[in-house]
């Protein structure tokens, strides 16, 4: 149990992800030594539940902003400002800190003022993935 408390960071999803994982099994404590790092179910989870359910233009946000370790405002503008999609464009990063931080989409919080964020490691894993599938490496390299 002490490896899945680390790999998603202590927070309560964690139970519900184990959940997923373990359903319909019956060796608990194999399954949760050999939890591998890109479990299906985690993903399915965090693709269903969490990034499907946000408008078209926060998940494109999301994906262009997995490139960071952390990020304040002014790097996300800076980061979505060479989009070609121009609803990523209108999105300030302001305003993206403030939904991410809102709907609770995985962000650590670096600093007292929320200046500066980071994704929680399992979700920033996903974005980029996602980013990988969707982008080229030359759009991935502009931003």
């Amino acid at each position: 149990m002490h490896y899945w408390v680390k790999k998603t960071e202590g927070w309560i999803t964690g139970l519900r992800l184990v959940v997923l994982s373990i359903r319909q099994r019956e060796d608990l404590e194999r399954i949760l030594s050999n939890l591998p790092d890109n479990n299906r179910y985690v993903m399915e989870y965090l693709v269903e539940e969490v990034l499907s359910q946000q408008p078209l233009a926060i998940q494109e946000y999301l994906l262009a902003t997995s490139i960071l370790n952390r990020f304040c405002a002014p790097l996300c503008d800076v980061v979505c400002a060479s989009s070609t999609s121009s609803e990523l464009r209108e999105i300030q990063g302001e305003e993206f800190i403030e939904w991410i931080e809102i709907g609770n989409l995985f962000v650590v919080s670096l600093d007292d003022e929320h200046h500066w964020v980071r994704f929680h490691h399992l979700f920033q894993e996903l974005l980029q993935r996602l980013l990988k599938r969707k982008f080229s490496p030359e759009t991935i390299d502009a931003l």
